[in-house]
């Protein structure tokens, strides 16, 4: 299944997480580049509070982009939202969250 700015996550585990734990090292590094290029205010370390509050914000309601929009808005971060499709798509994958709506 693809995963766009319009999809629809919910978690399957309770409790606290993070979008980046589904993402390896040098990809980890590729996305901070692509933020950090787009953004010169986003660090490597901005990525795991950016992935908690990702993975905080998951209700099945929201939309992947409402939910970067928030947490872009929450950190003062100006980015492009589909650069962090990565980490909803390695969600799915990791079997962390399902897709409602696509």
């Amino acid at each position: 299944m693809t995963i766009s700015l319009h999809s629809v996550l919910a978690r399957k585990m309770a409790g606290p997480g993070t979008a980046v734990a589904g993402l390896d090292y040098p990809d980890l590094v590729a996305l901070a580049d692509r933020l950090i290029a787009q953004d010169p205010h986003v660090i490597f370390d901005s990525l795991r509070p950016i992935g908690d509050e990702f993975w905080n914000m998951i209700d099945g309601r929201r939309t992947v982009g409402e939910i970067v929009e928030a947490v872009c808005s929450e950190f003062g971060f100006a980015f492009d939202p589909a650069l962090l499709v990565p980490l909803a798509d390695s969600l799915v994958r990791s079997g962390a969250t399902t897709v409602v709506r696509s």
